[in-house]
C-alpha cells in the first residue's frame, strides 16, 4: 500500500529544504521530519479507524502503530532533540549526517506503516533525493559520497 499523497508532498517540501543552501536547513528539516513522523502515524491510525484519544505523547502514538525496537528509540530520541531545539536552545545546530539519518529513519517508518511500496507514488526526483540523503547518512557508502561530491564539484 502506498503512503498518502499528502505525506509524500510533505517529504518533498522537507527534501527541498534539506538540499537548498539556506542557513539552519538541517535544523529546520529535522524539526519538520519529527512533526511528519507523528502526523504519519496518526494518519495510519485514522485509516484503520482507530481512535486517537489518549495518544498525547509520541511514545503512545508509536506504540499504537506497532513501531518498536531501535527505530522507535531513534524516533523518540529525535523528539527530545527537537523539543530542546524548539523550546530551550535556539543555537543548537544539526549536522548534515544527523539530518540525513532522520530522513532515512522516516523512510523506514513509512515502510513499516504502509509496506515496502509506501513510496511508490513518489516522483522520481524524490526517490533520487532519498538515495542521495542515504549517502550522507551514517549508513551511506563513503566512497560513493566522495564520488558524488567530486562529480558535483567538477560540473558545478
Amino acid at each position: 500500500m502506498q503512503a498518502p499523497i499528502e505525506i509524500i508532498d510533505f517529504i518533498e517540501a522537507i527534501l527541498s529544504i534539506f538540499f537548498y543552501d539556506i542557513k539552519q536547513r538541517e535544523r529546520a528539516a529535522i524539526i519538520l521530519i519529527d512533526n511528519l513522523v507523528e502526523v504519519s502515524c496518526k494518519t495510519k491510525l485514522r485509516e484503520g479507524k482507530k481512535t486517537l484519544s489518549g495518544l498525547k505523547e509520541l511514545d503512545d502514538v508509536l506504540k499504537a502503530t506497532g513501531i518498536r525496537g531501535e527505530l522507535k528509540k531513534r524516533l523518540l530520541r529525535r523528539r527530545k532533540e527537537r523539543n530542546i531545539m524548539q523550546h530551550d536552545l535556539v543555537a543548537v545546530t544539526v549536522s548534515h549526517e544527523h539530518c540525513a539519518d532522520s530522513v532515512i529513519d522516516f523512510c523506514e517508518l513509512l515502510r513499516k506503516l504502509w509496506g515496502k511500496s509506501a513510496l511508490d507514488s513518489a516522483p522520481e526526483w524524490i526517490i533520487c533525493s532519498l538515495r542521495i540523503a542515504k549517502l550522507y547518512s551514517r549508513s551511506g557508502d563513503q566512497d560513493k559520497r566522495a564520488n558524488l561530491e567530486n562529480y558535483l564539484e567538477k560540473y558545478n
